[in-house]
Order: C-alpha cells, then structure tokens, then sequence
C-alpha cells in the first residue's frame, strides 16, 4: 500500500478536518474560522433587520440553519454564547423626530 505523497500523516490529538467541524476522538468542534463568519454574518444581518432590510423569518431561518449544524458538535456554551449576546430588537418604524 502507498500513500498519496501530499498526505501528511498526524496524530488523532490534533484532530481531523470534515465537514466545518474539527473531530476528536471524544468530541467535534467547529472551525474557528467559521465561528468567526457566524458572528460577523450575524450582526450583518441583525443590521439588516434593525434597517428594515430584512425580514424577521429570513434572520430566523438563517439562525435557525446555523444552530442545527452547530448541535452536531460539542458547542452548548457557543450556542448559548451567540444567543444571548445577539438581541434581536424590532426595526423602528419611524425616526425619533416624528414619535410624540
């Protein structure tokens, strides 16, 4: 048997690659890379929301995608982490000048 001479042999502790998830052998964490893109793709598009360019369900579903990949690893403090530090706060209808 011969190994493909761009495979670089490591150890199972560093962990494997698949799938936007680093697997161990006793856990899977998402890349941090990813992580990342989460947190900026969310406040993007709680912006979006807050300026009237985005529809609650669009938020919803987007968040709603992200969380269910996310449970396939071991990431309960990350997803309670993006859920209580991102607050979803109605768009204002009308600017403060007009409000009596």
């Amino acid at each position: 048997m011969t190994t493909h001479r761009g495979a670089h042999p490591k150890p199972v502790t560093e962990g494997i690659p698949f799938l936007g998830f680093v697997v161990f052998p006793r856990q899977r964490r998402l890349k941090r890379r990813r992580v990342l893109y989460c947190w900026r793709k969310f406040r993007r598009l709680l912006v979006d929301y807050q300026n009237g360019d985005l529809l609650l369900a669009a938020v919803m579903a987007s968040v709603q995608g992200w969380l269910n990949h996310a449970r396939f690893g071991n990431t309960i403090g990350l997803r309670r982490d993006v859920l209580t530090r991102h607050r979803i706060v109605p768009p204002q209808r009308f600017p403060l000048q007009y409000v009596l």
